[in-house]
């Protein structure tokens, strides 16, 4: 490992980014890091230090390949090499195993910089020889899906337009840095700030770890950290297999084994950017605290393993499973071998599976209503997967072809986890683990027994007859409910688009009567502050409403909101209007009709999410 300045780093080499590697992933306060280092560097007139990178050399003919493939990508043209391309592909092309966001950031603020200077200015030809690109050849070349891309960004083109999250990150940073070159123009001394920044670019220092052997190169990946992107256990994880499989195989497994990451890589992308979108909102998964790691563990829970535990953490994956398990093997080449195949296959087709069950909320309404609406818990996911993997999940259930799984997985999370609120860990997650070696009756029966063990309609019925306010399946409820009302009027069920629609005025649970009493008691059958308290949440009480009219609702009287100023009106909502209607005929609300609603919806819930017989199409209970 050798200290250097990024501009030795950068002498006679292209840097090509794998396609195993994870997207770019950098956000503004990352950028914003960077440049404050340079800034830092600038002040105190010192050189700054920012970081490892590791290089692996590619082979002379796989970096031709590389350096012409990258040409055309940039080009966006299948033209055959010139042959100063040609001369140029004979220069080093190294692998960059760690620090291609930085690397990545680093060449954009060079090309924001650098596009500043006049086009004939004798800097600008040097810094672009040095930085950017050797005979017109990129020296930074990204994976196939971003290189055109980045190309095209870079280059300012008005017709560059996001693919993916991690385009749509790029795009944003580059935004970021050019906001920050124009202001350092712009308050400095023009162009002479832009070449005393480019100086102190050119000045960072690096540490540079070349070595021959991808696979070795890997090895020490876990023990380096990206500036503003820690290492996640999925990124140790394929270090550690990596390391494992170059120590004890000869680095027989080394591609397949960033194969089988890569692929896992870029399906976490496409799940963020799904779950990001704004048509397809999915709470869970655009959370920043979701991550690689939160799918390897529920891949980890759900089959049958060594060290298996129902309660594993994140880091446990890695620590407490794979880790010890690799060691026990070592001394074993085929079973080495053998393991390494089945985890590595196995997390690639978790993830594919994952993603596939999460692509159908764009164009299948079942599943926007699952995912989307609903949002299952944390806890079923590894078991819808296996279902999903298993091709079980659209199946009917045996014995009440009433009911595919995929219901059963809504079923079971609006009694145990949304109304119930409960996590029962151990048995959900024992079934998932056991599913592989179950046939169909025996997954429908286990499933079954579940639910009655932890929320039977013994249970669920009283539970729905108390206040229900904090219950998080009722604005799937009160869809459920819109489309019940649709159908009894012939009307068509909600699409896609419908659903996206509605829930893009983000739904809330709105009390008819509103939380604090507005009128005298007694009234409206009411005799007491007690006893309005007690019904306040009730499932009688509750509407979703658009968030707009809601807001606006507040503290306002049923007969206002109904008549007066008609806000109920203006809902979209089929439940809403019908509510509306009911009033016209069976006159003001008032208690009674909070306790006959409640009983109303309390069926509803029944019928429509009920404990199935795996022997007949009879519901228990119904």
């Amino acid at each position: 490992m050798e200290k250097k300045t990024l501009e030795i780093l950068f002498t006679n080499k292209h840097f090509c980014i794998p396609d195993y590697q994870r997207d770019y992933a950098w956000q503004s306060k990352n950028v914003a890091d960077l440049f404050e280092d340079v800034r830092e560097s600038i002040e105190t007139g010192t050189r700054h230090y920012v970081g490892t990178f590791i290089l692996s050399k590619v082979n002379p003919v796989a970096g031709e390949a590389t350096i012409i493939a990258a040409t055309q990508l940039g080009d966006g043209i299948a033209s055959p090499p010139t042959d100063s391309v040609r001369r140029t592909a004979s220069a080093t092309v190294y692998n960059l195993v760690d620090g291609q966001q930085r690397l990545t950031t680093i060449s954009m603020i060079l090309h924001a910089l650098i596009a500043e200077l006049p086009s004939n200015d004798v800097d600008r030809i040097v810094y672009e020889s040095r930085f950017l690109r050797s005979r017109g050849v990129p020296l930074l070349i990204l994976q196939d899906i971003n290189h055109g891309f980045f190309c095209r960004l870079v280059a300012n083109s008005a017709e560059v337009e996001p693919g993916t999250r991690g385009q749509r990150l790029m795009a944003a940073a580059y935004a970021d840095i050019k906001r920050y070159v124009q202001a350092l123009r712009t308050n400095g001394n023009g162009a002479d700030a832009i070449r005393h920044w480019l100086e102190a670019i050119k000045d960072l220092e690096v540490l540079e770890f070349i070595e021959d052997d991808e696979g070795r190169a890997i090895r020490i990946f876990q023990t380096v950290n990206d500036r503003g992107v820690p290492l996640t256990n999925m990124d140790k994880a394929k270090s550690l297999l990596v390391y494992y499989s170059n120590r004890f195989l000869d680095g027989k497994l080394d591609h397949s084994i960033n194969d089988c990451f890569g692929t896992a890589y870029r399906c976490f992308d496409s799940i963020k950017e799904i779950a990001e979108a704004p048509q397809t909102p999915i709470d869970l998964m655009k959370a920043q605290r979701f991550t690689e790691d939160s799918i390897l563990r529920w891949h980890f829970v759900s089959p049958k393993t060594d060290k298996w535990i129902y309660n594993a953490t994140e880091e446990y994956v890695l620590d407490g499973f794979l880790r010890p398990s690799l060691k026990e093997r070592r001394e074993n080449k085929e079973n080495l071998e053998q393991f390494i195949k089945s985890y590595t296959n196995g997390v690639r087709d978790f993830f594919a599976a994952l993603l596939s069950l999460i692509g159908r909320v764009s164009n299948d309404a079942r599943y926007y209503k699952l995912f989307v609406l609903l949002g299952p818990s944390t806890y079923l996911y590894p078991l819808i997967v296996r279902l999903s993997q298993q091709e079980l999940i659209d199946q009917q259930v045996p014995g009440d072809p009433r009911f595919t799984f995929r219901q059963l997985m809504e079923i079971i999370d609006i009694r145990v986890y949304k109304t119930r609120r409960t996590d029962p860990a151990v048995d959900v997650t024992t079934l998932a683990r056991d599913l592989g070696g179950m046939s169909p009756n025996e997954i429908a029966a286990a499933l079954r027994t579940f639910v009655l063990r932890f929320m039977p309609d013994t249970e669920f019925e009283p539970r729905l007859r108390q206040d229900v306010d904090g219950n998080e399946a009722l604005v799937s409820v009160f869809f459920a409910l819109d489309e019940e009302l649709l159908a009894h009027r012939n009307a068509l069920s909600y699409s896609v688009q419908r659903l996206s629609e509605l829930r893009a005025q983000e739904p809330t649970i709105e009390h008819v009567f509103a939380q604090k009493p507005l009128f005298d008691f007694p009234g409206h059958g009411f005799g007491s502050g007690e006893q309005y308290a007690a019904h306040c949440h009730r499932f009688g009480n509750l509407l979703v409403l658009e968030k707009s009219l809601n807001s606006r609702c507040n503290n306002r009287t049923v007969h206002d909101k109904i008549t007066v100023s008609n806000l109920y009106g203006a809902s979209s909502f089929e439940c809403v209007q019908q509510f509306r209607q009911d009033r016209s005929v069976k006159g003001p609300f008032d208690v009674e009709a909070v306790n006959d609603r409640t009983e109303v919806l309390i069926r509803f819930c029944l019928d429509h999410w009920p404990i199935w017989n795996e022997q007949s199409s009879a519901a228990v209970g119904i």
